[in-house]
């Protein structure tokens, strides 16, 4: 990926020691202000290095709907599109932008930085107001190296460890440093020359429904679905990519990217796939991609190697959020050669959005902190004027369990691809969320949709069963509890027919077991200096959960990694 860093001083203040290598960086600098940047070659086209005497860019990534906004205005390269786009929307000249994108901008007139990042967040972009300085940047260990070298203070926000141990992700615009905060998704942040930071909003995603028919909201779907397919499928053809690298599990969301792409005639597609070798995940994927054609790269999980690279793991994600959330993907991509390839097509978060996270009716807000939890296990009231920002339960859940939770592997994938997912489109999210919750829930909609226009995909088996019957749903439940109670019925996650059963693989690896200890009882003396934090790590770490255990030497690692007296 890009790497980049934009420094400008506070009023009275001056420019840090930047430590980064004028061999490998390339420098623009307007006024006070420095632009420090590395590009890898990819996608350039989409993207915007650029200073004069009246201010430094940024845009960053891969917009999926450029060849759409050039052709709109008539503009011959990103550079003039973004220069009409500014006449029409000022400094949110980036807010029709689709894709995974992400910038910064100083004026010099204003002496400002304004910061931007994707309507859903996944391009990650951070900002840092310390020692007299405002930083921003698309990788936070490049301002964690400026705080280090200078000697700024850095402080650890306990609050957002804790989240992580409850959430498995920072709920809010936090990182480990309270000196660090991350752009909160369609948002923009402005630094001003006082030290001020101003968050606005330029996207916000409406929850409202609209009046539609059930076989209304199947055509819209499948509309829309295609649309977002073609944009990321066309970015690959636009830069010459030959083999497109496609994710394939053994539920829906992949599938579906997997099968309307074949459908509409993109190809050949590169498969890959990571997971217990004993699921139902490998066994159905494998079904669809002898049906589409196209190599399947497997990645077996079995010896749960990755869960030994946590501290490798947590400098790539900046320990924003579970460790063990991507399993084995890291370990699959960085054996791939990704210049092979172009974007990363996946996915994500499609339950989400042709479904819902919303499966209990009449849930609010107030209930999503405590259902959406990874861990129950250390007790995590959100502030009221948090919940109080969401208009319901929907609402919550896409933007913290989806955006900063799921989409959080996006942190450690754009080390080495783009990853994009017809799903996360802005069009068609929108067009989703207007869909009447009652249609999307248990899945309705979505396999309605599967059986009305791709049968075929729907005849192979899914680990994302069908909807059921209420009186069959029931009666299922109650024969869960009955078990639970009796202690008949393990957790399915003890299971090996599981896609990452970490149950199981505390439970039968005994290696593993002696890796958490050594690494809780090594790192344990780091937390000397924060005694709420030590009193939640001992609480998780001494739970029967490997959940728990994993996410207590998760916040030891983060510590370990920014906090660590040497550091």
């Amino acid at each position: 990926m890009n790497r980049w860093i934009m420094a400008a001083p506070q009023a009275g203040g001056r420019l840090p020691q930047m430590p980064f290598e004028s061999g490998t960086y390339q420098r623009l600098t307007c006024g006070d202000a420095g632009l420090y940047f590395q590009r890898d070659g990819r996608f350039s086209g989409d993207q915007l290095f650029a200073g004069d005497d009246r201010g430094l860019m940024v845009s960053d990534g891969v917009l999926l709907n450029l060849s759409e906004l050039k052709a709109e205005y008539g503009a011959g390269d990103l550079a003039q599109v973004i220069r009409r786009s500014w006449e029409e929307n000022g400094g949110e000249f980036f807010k029709r932008f689709a894709g995974p994108f992400c910038g910064c901008v100083y004026r010099r007139e204003e002496d400002t930085l304004t910061a931007f990042g994707n309507q859903t967040g996944d391009t990650m972009v951070f900002t840092c107001l310390a020692g007299g300085c405002r930083l921003v940047s698309n990788d936070l260990n490049m301002i964690e190296a400026v705080i280090r070298v200078n000697g700024y203070p850095r402080t650890l926000d306990e609050t957002a460890m804790l989240h992580l141990m409850s959430f498995g992700f920072m709920v809010d615009c936090r990182t480990a440093f309270r000196e660090i905060k991350r752009v909160f998704p369609g948002e923009l942040v402005k630094l001003e020359p006082t030290g001020e930071a101003r968050r606005s909003v330029y996207h916000r995603f409406s929850f409202q429904p609209r009046e539609v028919t059930f076989s209304e909201a199947i055509e819209l779907v499948d509309a829309s679905f295609r649309k977002a397919v073609r944009r990321c499928q066309e970015k690959d053809r636009e830069y010459g990519v030959r083999e497109h690298l496609t994710d394939l599990s053994g539920g829906l969301d992949s599938r579906m990217t997997a099968w309307l792409s074949h459908a509409m005639g993109y190809g050949p597609a590169v498969y890959v796939n990571y997971c217990q070798s004993t699921s139902d995940e490998i066994r159905f994927a494998s079904q669809i991609a002898n049906v589409l054609g196209g190599q399947l790269f497997f990645k077996q999980l079995d010896d749960a190697n990755f869960l030994y690279e946590l501290d490798r793991l947590v400098a790539l994600n900046y320990g924003l959020s579970v460790f063990f959330g991507i399993t084995g993907g890291e370990q699959l991509l960085r054996t791939l050669d990704s210049h092979r390839f172009g974007l990363e097509h996946t996915g994500q978060i499609g339950d989400a959005v042709i479904g819902t996270l919303a499966n209990e009716p009449g849930a609010t807000v107030q209930d999503a902190q405590h259902s959406l939890k990874y861990s129950q296990t250390v007790s995590c009231a959100l502030p009221e004027e948090l919940l109080a920002g969401y208009e319901n339960f929907e609402a919550f859940a896409m933007y913290t369990r989806a955006f900063l939770g799921a989409l959080s592997s996006h942190a450690i994938r754009r080390h080495y691809v783009y990853a994009v997912s017809p799903f996360m489109d802005p069009e068609m999210l929108s067009l989703c969320m207007s869909i009447p919750l009652d249609y999307r829930r248990e899945h309705k909609l979505y396999w309605a949709w599967l059986d009305a226009k791709y049968p075929a995909a729907a005849k192979v088996p899914s680990t994302r069963p069908r909807p059921e019957a209420p009186s069959a749903r029931r009666l299922r439940q109650m024969k869960k509890k009955l078990r639970r109670k009796l202690r008949l019925l393990a957790d399915p996650q003890a299971s090996p027919n599981h896609m990452n059963p970490t149950d199981y693989w505390y439970k039968t690896k005994p290696e593993l077991r002696r890796f958490i200890d050594s690494y809780y009882r090594e790192n344990r003396p780091l937390l000397d200096g924060y005694p709420e934090t030590a009193e939640r790590v001992d609480r998780m770490y001494a739970s029967p959960k490997s959940v728990d255990k994993l996410l207590s030497i998760n916040v030891l690692a983060v510590v370990k990694r920014y906090f660590s007296p040497e550091k």
